[in-house]
């Protein structure tokens, strides 16, 4: 099996639109692989704390973030090659 890459599919209209009284947003969003397939039970993690969530059966995942300008986070699943991106709240 060839090593994948892994596409991030946010679902940006759910950055900032939850915010809650502790400043934070959630981030909602699915982990697809090239061919937009499902990649289950990928770690999102954000790179500064370490902290995350794993995404479900159908690559599905939300992430609460801090209220800040720019997130940087990364996505990592087996078989995959990591990627790092950044989101702005």
């Amino acid at each position: 099996m060839g090593r994948a890459c892994l596409f991030l599919f946010l679902l940006f209209c759910g950055v900032g639109a939850c915010m809650s009284l502790r400043a934070q947003v959630v981030l909602r969003g699915s982990v697809l692989g090239l061919e937009r397939q499902p990649v289950p039970n990928a770690n999102i993690i954000i790179k500064e704390t370490g902290k995350g969530t794993s995404a479900n059966a159908t690559g599905a995942f939300e992430l609460s973030l801090p209220m800040r300008k720019i997130i940087a986070l990364r996505i990592e699943a087996m078989g995959y090659t990591p990627v790092d991106t950044v989101v702005s709240t």
